[in-house]
């Protein structure tokens, strides 16, 4: 869920493929090359579609959003979710991440949902580790939401709760500041983050 605060600043989070930026981030315009769209189904396999109008109830992953700022400064960035859900997504998210202009936004941010959450999900550390590894091909540090898929549906029901505790401890130590790291010549994200004391997965952004 997501509200305004202020005019400068945002919340940001995942709730079952509910999040809604446009009541966040304010008007939207259709700049990434990335081809990946969001579904409740497992996607399609990553495609170089030509961009689209952006329509709030047909919501693609790959919006650039331009909120209005008292300087009149926008900020803009992109924004992705639901993949990987296959092998293939995950060998061709790296080629389509590289395909992100440094000049369109400032950084990228991955809305949740890892892996495909049907049939009882199960959420080892390689998961984890694994999506790290492929958004180091991008060329903007990355922010992670959480999604349920990667933590409250992980153990199908049976052991969920220790599961689902296990995977959130996964998700923070991979990818929590995975935004932060230094090794990646990333350019300086431009924002402020600040996170809730007792829910680190829920986050401002501000300049």
């Amino acid at each position: 869920r997501g509200s305004p605060k202020g005019e400068d600043e945002a919340v940001a989070s995942n709730d079952q493929h509910g999040l809604s930026l446009e009541h966040i981030m304010g008007t939207a315009t259709s700049l990434s090359p990335v081809g990946l769209r969001q579904t409740k189904a497992p996607s399609p396999s990553p495609s170089t579609d030509e961009p689209t109008t952006y329509v709030p109830t047909t919501y693609s992953p790959t919006t650039s959003y331009e909120p209005t700022t008292n300087n009149n400064n926008p900020l803009t960035f992109y924004a992705i979710g639901d993949v990987p859900y296959s092998d293939m997504e995950a060998c061709l998210l790296p080629h389509e991440l590289a395909k992100l202009s440094t000049s369109e936004g400032k950084f990228l941010v991955h809305l949740g949902d890892l892996q495909d959450g049907k049939g009882g999900a199960t959420c080892p550390e390689t998961l984890h580790e694994n999506i790290a590894s492929i958004f180091e091909s991008s060329p903007l540090p990355t922010i992670f939401v959480i999604g349920d898929n990667e933590w409250l549906d992980c153990g199908g029901g049976e052991g969920g709760t220790d599961a689902a505790e296990e995977s959130f401890a996964y998700w923070e130590k991979h990818l929590l500041a995975f935004h932060e790291r230094t090794d990646l010549n990333w350019p300086p994200l431009d924002v402020n983050i600040t996170r809730h004391a007792d829910h680190p997965e829920f986050f401002c952004l501000s300049p």
